[in-house]
């Protein structure tokens, strides 16, 4: 009887910490995705719009992965909505505040807001890590 419940709390850890394995690896790719385009605006300026564009699309891509694994194992969401919701802010700013010209984002205007923004992003991916971690 011992031998079955030690079997079943080591299977029961070892799938916890697969999940959080997955999870974490999913959550920093998207961070690292957005820290590439952080420092990119930080660096040029302007900035061609496609690779805000297509930057912005793959954190969304991989957000919806995110979400999904977070409710189907009834993790708190609320720190991965406020991640979708501070890069919606994030790309709404980029998009409607910035000048456009020649298919260049030029930025300078909002770095305050946009410095802001990424600092707060960053402590959203940060809290997520930190949930995962305390939760499995």
């Amino acid at each position: 009887m011992g031998l079955y419940i030690a079997i079943t709390i080591q299977g029961k850890h070892n799938r916890s910490q697969n999940l959080y394995n997955n999870l974490s690896a999913k959550i920093e790719a998207s961070w690292q995705t957005f820290g590439t385009l952080s420092s990119n605006l930080e660096n040029q300026n302007p900035i061609p719009l496609v690779t805000v564009t297509k930057s912005i699309k793959s954190i969304n891509q991989g957000i919806i992965p995110i979400k999904k694994i977070f409710s189907s194992f009834d993790l708190k969401q609320k720190v991965i909505t406020d991640i979708e919701s501070e890069i919606e802010k994030f790309e709404k700013l980029l998009v409607d505040k910035s000048t456009r010209k020649n298919n260049q984002l030029n930025h300078s205007k909002i770095n305050t807001e946009l410095t802001t923004l990424i600092e707060n992003i960053n402590d959203f991916y940060a809290t997520a890590l930190r949930e995962i971690s305390e939760s499995l």
